[in-house]
């Protein structure tokens, strides 16, 4: 993982995305809708087991929330350059599987369902592993030298380097709850970049555009082409 800087809210987000959430939540739980919109109503959600009505956000379903976070996907993909925020290689539009993870799990705050800041670019192999899982390393707050790469067998570890023993512990623990090194395609596709940059299939420019962690740890580790240096 490398840094990732919050981009900017687009400015269609919070009528297209943040307003419908808000407003469909409210008929989820019986309150008269805050937009106005085509169609017909949402109807009050009731409890599986009771078959009472919903009357609080907080115990709205995770599931049963309208994912009007799609309909950002587009612009989320744009806004961070392609780049999935945790494996850090391009997600491809045609055959990729790109998502919007919610960093916060929408079962731990709904609110959060329908933030910008709160999405994180992911392709679907990550974010189906880190679901709900907590004290994963946010990509928002990785620093330069947290994360390092073995050049030969593609796999992902903390930097020994680095000082705190606990928050060498997260580093591994994220590794470890995401499959980042133990996820065997994820280390092949590794591979397979740095075998394509040292054959001169690719060019470096191309190499950071499309796997920006494993361009920036060819050159720490001294290993750029002689033309690059």
């Amino acid at each position: 993982m490398i840094p990732v800087t919050l981009q900017p809210e687009p400015a269609d987000f919070d009528g297209e995305v943040r307003q419908p959430g808000l407003s469909a939540m409210q008929e989820q739980i019986g309150q008269p809708p805050t937009l106005k919109r085509r169609g017909p109503n949402i109807p009050q959600l009731v409890e599986p087991k009771t078959k009472k009505p919903i009357t609080r956000i907080e115990d709205i379903p995770s599931d049963a929330l309208k994912p009007y976070w799609r309909d950002c996907l587009g612009q989320l993909h744009t806004a961070y350059g392609g780049i999935c925020a945790y494996v850090c290689t391009y997600i491809p539009l045609d055959t990729g599987s790109r998502t919007v993870e919610h960093f916060v799990p929408k079962s731990a705050d709904r609110l959060q369902a329908y933030e910008w800041s709160n999405y994180r670019l992911a392709c679907g192999l990550v974010n189906a592993k880190k679901g709900v899982i907590p004290d994963c390393i946010d990509p928002f707050e990785v620093m330069d030298d947290w994360f390092v790469m073995d050049l030969v067998g593609g796999q992902i570890k903390a930097n020994p380097d680095l000082k705190d023993e606990a928050l060498k512990r997260r580093i591994q623990d994220t590794i470890k709850k995401l499959g980042l090194s133990e996820y065997d395609d994820f280390c092949v596709a590794r591979r397979t970049w740095i075998r394509e940059y040292l054959n001169e299939h690719i060019t470096l420019d191309y190499l950071q555009r499309r796997a920006p962690f494993v361009a920036r740890e060819m050159e720490r580790q001294g290993r750029l082409l002689a033309k690059d240096l």
